[in-house]
């Protein structure tokens, strides 16, 4: 999947949806396709009293608030919780990719609402660190963790966290996936390549391999771009 989080336990996940947001990364002359418009609505497909409908900035904070504050107060009282750290950073996850989602027949999402996001995408962070410090290895949290860490704005360290996944579990295509947008996000330009080909082969019939073999083309066509 294309930045978005990896299958963890059931038991861990309260919303699993697609991040849609306005990231372009660009390597020369080629533009890379937007992470995120894979997933995104269709422009001109809902009605007007669909898109009318769609919920603003506030109505999604008062959605998600009550219970990320529930979750906060859980792992506060017992912060050796895993299962609270995990479901706390699952659910700011979630409270950001809501907000990043374009309103329907939108082509991206307002201003407001991806700056309402960045404290979220921190806050989410800090919560899957909390998880991975109290029981480091699982190899869906620790991509999670690598995403929301991209998000937060530090590629460098989402690369790591990438890198120690498909070290630790070479075949986890999902990390492999998010490998090929860090690295692309960086201007790594072969080592995207390498780690789209390699989620490919691991997972030839994902819901995102014409995503991965899209970036693979613009990442190749990049590089003969004078």
């Amino acid at each position: 999947m294309a930045i978005n989080k990896a299958k963890t336990s059931l038991w861990m996940k309260g919303f699993i949806i697609f991040l849609i947001v306005a990231f372009v990364v660009t390597i020369g002359a080629a533009s890379i396709p937007s992470i995120f418009q894979l997933f995104a609505p269709q422009p001109g497909t809902q009605t007007a009293t669909q898109q009318a409908a769609a919920p603003t900035v506030e109505q999604t904070n008062a959605q998600f608030k009550p219970g990320v504050d529930a979750l906060a107060a859980a792992l506060a009282s017992d912060p050796t919780s895993y299962t609270a750290a995990v479901n706390l950073g699952n659910a700011y996850f979630d409270w950001a990719q809501t907000l990043s989602t374009p309103a329907q027949g939108a082509s991206q999402a307002s201003t407001a609402a991806l700056a309402a996001t960045v404290p979220l995408w921190l806050a989410s962070k800090d919560a899957y660190a909390k998880a991975v410090k109290i029981k480091p290895g699982d190899p869906g949290v620790q991509t999670d963790f690598a995403i929301v860490t991209f998000y937060s704005g530090d590629t460098t360290a989402a690369i790591a966290l990438g890198e120690g996944v498909t070290t630790r579990q070479p075949d986890f295509a999902q990390a492999w996936l998010n490998l090929g947008i860090f690295y692309a996000g960086s201007g790594q330009i072969d080592k995207s390549i390498s780690a789209f080909e390699r989620y490919v082969k691991l997972d030839p019939k994902g819901a995102n391999v014409a995503f991965a073999q899209d970036q693979i083309k613009a990442l190749q066509a990049a590089k003969t771009t004078p």
